[in-house]
């Protein structure tokens, strides 16, 4: 069987580290600058959009709207009108790549009725066109999308730190319907990284230290599953492959949740 051929557009680093993990798994065909797309593209199996946010919807249709099933980066799009135009085809993919993190191990956890997300990282140059929700708290707000908080009745409050367009500090508190509540730390001024999640399943507690692949099931390590994260969600994009996309992965759930802890910012200031 001939390995399919993915298009990997934008090669910075996000777009290299790509390259590397679909790189066992197909033939990778890098592009870089995202222009001059208007080429033949027959042949092409699939592609990755690994652009700066503000450019992804722009890259990105034009490639779906001629029928190649793309793999977008998160957050799919600089805006949530960005990202429904993008994910209005049905061959799109959201590219939240913690669902695959090998911290879960064999399970993605499902029954989630607290949650306490931390996300740090240091001043970076190249997320300065968006806020820290879109540059980094989308992510778990993905997660929380996934475990049940994207619904009509959850609500946010929340507060932030820096410009009041773009914060580079957030806190925010989701609280379901059912009394259910989570809070998500994101900041990009930290001085050291870390992506934990603390959660009370169903099933018991678990500590996932996200950054490092590892977690903790009351208390007892978790074994982690095979792979990292983008060479797990490399594998799930291929082998969708000319399939409908689940409507729990579309990646819309995050950008509705950013909504609301926006709005919620607004209302703090």
């Amino acid at each position: 069987m001939s390995r399919p051929r993915v298009l990997i557009v934008g090669m910075g680093a996000m777009g290299q580290r790509h390259a590397k993990a679909f790189a066992p798994l197909a033939d990778v065909l890098p592009h870089d600058p995202p222009r001059g797309l208007e080429a033949d593209l027959r042949g092409i199996d699939a592609a990755v959009i690994a652009v700066p946010a503000t450019l992804l919807a722009d890259v990105a249709v034009p490639l779906l709207a001629r029928g190649v099933p793309c793999l977008v980066e998160k957050p799919v799009g600089a805006t949530l009108a960005e990202a429904s135009r993008v994910l209005a085809y049905p061959q799109a993919r959201s590219a939240f790549v913690e669902r695959h993190n090998p911290a879960w191990g064999a399970h993605f956890p499902r029954e989630v009725r607290r949650a306490r997300l931390l996300r740090l990282a240091p001043p970076s140059v190249g997320a300065v066109e968006v806020d820290v929700l879109v540059d980094l708290a989308i992510h778990d707000l993905d997660l929380l999308s996934a475990w049940g908080w994207d619904a009509p009745g959850t609500h946010a409050r929340a507060w932030g730190v820096g410009r009041a367009a773009h914060p580079d500090v957030v806190v925010a508190e989701l609280t379901r319907e059912d009394g259910a509540v989570a809070t998500v730390t994101s900041s990009r001024v930290a001085g050291l990284r870390r992506r934990d999640a603390l959660l009370d399943t169903a099933d018991g507690v678990l500590h996932a230290d996200l950054l490092r692949g590892r977690s903790w099931h009351d208390g007892v390590m978790v074994t982690p599953a095979p792979h990292d994260a983008l060479i797990r969600q490399a594998t799930a994009f291929l082998a969708t492959l000319g399939a409908e996309r689940p409507a729990e992965t579309d990646g819309l759930g995050a950008w509705r949740l950013l909504s609301k802890v926006r709005a919620a910012l607004g209302r703090a200031s």
